[in-house]
């Protein structure tokens, strides 16, 4: 799956965000606290989260990490591995174009027609979802970039 956005903030602005993304989820899921500057390329850490079925552990890999342009990480579970890909191109007036993939690799056979049934009714609101995660990460900036400024 393959989403292409427009966002009204600079690349630097956005990766900067994804670094502090993830300086708060390894905070929240591992009690540990660590500096912006440890989130590069190779960087990894494992949470659990509670799901309907129970716990699950998911292990998260910072797999490429090139500021401010490449993002690419690996999130393995029980049920397989997903691989999570966002390129920035710069564009004019201090805007970017966003490039968010989503590849989902099965364990088995049955996970893997299982993940494409599923996928095939769902995927419009999963779109939709990383669309609005997406917008709200630019409006989030935007908030804070006016709220920083002294105007």
């Amino acid at each position: 799956m393959e989403i292409n956005i427009d966002l009204a903030v600079t690349s630097e602005e956005f990766f900067d965000y994804l670094q502090n993304s993830i300086v708060k989820d390894v905070r929240a899921h591992t009690n540990k606290s660590i500096q912006k500057s440890e989130v590069v390329e190779g960087y990894s850490y494992t949470k659990t989260l509670e799901t309907k079925s129970g716990e699950t552990e998911l292990k998260f890999i910072l797999s490429q990490f090139i500021f401010p342009t490449v993002y690419v990480a690996n999130i393995k579970k029980e049920k397989g591995e997903n691989i999570v890909s966002i390129k920035a191109k710069d564009l004019e007036n201090g805007k970017i174009n966003v490039t968010y993939s989503e590849e989902f690799i099965p364990v088995n056979i049955v996970r893997s027609w299982n993940f494409k049934l599923i996928n095939f009714f769902h995927k419009r609101k999963v779109k939709k979802n990383i669309k609005e995660g997406l917008k709200y990460a630019e409006d989030y900036i935007i908030k804070n970039r006016k709220a920083e400024s002294p105007e």
